[in-house]
């Protein structure tokens, strides 16, 4: 038997299974017909995709604006459809998931401006890198050391009160309630706040805990070199009209495609009452 074979065979095997590429299909008016537009996020090679219908005459050709597709004006319009058509995105794009990466500002040209990517498009934050002094206990040496303030409590000190008068066992006792706090400004304060932690712990106990029904995933690539190429940029006009820019690109790299079945889903995608059902459990 032949190891290095056997070894350079899986490798190979790897290599053409961490390389592919994605389509991109959105439902047509809200119905089941399928549109294909990935021929519309192949760079230079961007065409408009077949069968795009509610298409403009001319696209936009200006500076970072370069389009071959305009979703449908009369379903995605404004600022206001952003979160419909970024869900319509994410379950459009096969083999990954897709979130968003980076906003632009806006400029004279276009208002929004929004780059979507794969999980393994983000590189891991290694936060092991952290260095601690001897004597820091607080945090890593590069954070910036901060002191706070003590603010006095207003309302505890009395105005055109001789002192002479309220350290002696004058009269004026029985004239003016004298309040026990005097000559220590912060003690009511303090008093007050700790009867507004003790009082916040109660609740804090008899409020029961909530849990977090979202499933946390990390699928980011290890380092720079790993990243997946696949983006997908989504751009608004000042007119309210959705394009999706040729600077797309639907391949992937250095990471196997995600099943259908295996993508997850978070809160927002469970019913009631399977939300209730998970946080029971």
């Amino acid at each position: 038997m032949n190891y290095n074979a056997i070894t350079e065979d899986i490798i190979r095997l790897s290599d053409e299974r961490n390389t592919w590429s994605s389509t991109l299909c959105i439902p047509v008016n809200d119905s089941e017909e399928i549109l294909d537009i990935s021929s519309a996020a192949k760079g230079y090679n961007s065409s408009i995709p077949p069968g795009a219908t509610n298409q403009p005459d001319t696209f936009p050709t200006g500076k970072g604006l370069i389009s071959c597709y305009r979703f449908d004006p009369e379903i995605f319009k404004h600022e206001s459809s952003w979160d419909d058509l970024r869900s319509i995105l994410r379950d459009a794009a096969s083999g990954c998931n897709l979130s968003i990466h980076k906003t632009m500002p806006q400029n004279i040209m276009r208002k929004k401006y929004y780059v979507l990517g794969c999980h393994h498009s983000r590189a891991y934050e290694d936060r092991s890198s952290a260095q601690y002094g001897d004597d820091t206990a607080v945090g890593p040496i590069d954070v910036v050391t901060e002191k706070s303030k003590r603010c006095k409590s207003h309302g505890t000190k009395r105005k055109g009160l001789n002192p002479f008068l309220v350290s002696s066992s004058f009269f004026i006792r029985d004239l003016i309630p004298i309040s026990p706090h005097i000559g220590t400004l912060g003690m009511s304060g303090q008093r007050k706040r700790d009867i507004r932690q003790k009082s916040l712990e109660v609740a804090h106990a008899n409020q029961r805990k909530k849990i977090d029904v979202r499933r946390c995933i990390t699928s980011r690539a290890i380092t720079k070199d790993e990243m997946c190429t696949m983006k997908l940029h989504v751009y608004m006009l000042h007119n309210g009209e959705w394009y999706l820019h040729t600077n797309s690109c639907l391949e992937h790299c250095n990471h196997p495609p995600l099943p259908a079945k295996a993508k997850a889903k978070s809160s927002v995608d469970m019913s009631p009452k399977t939300q209730m059902l998970v946080s029971t459990f």
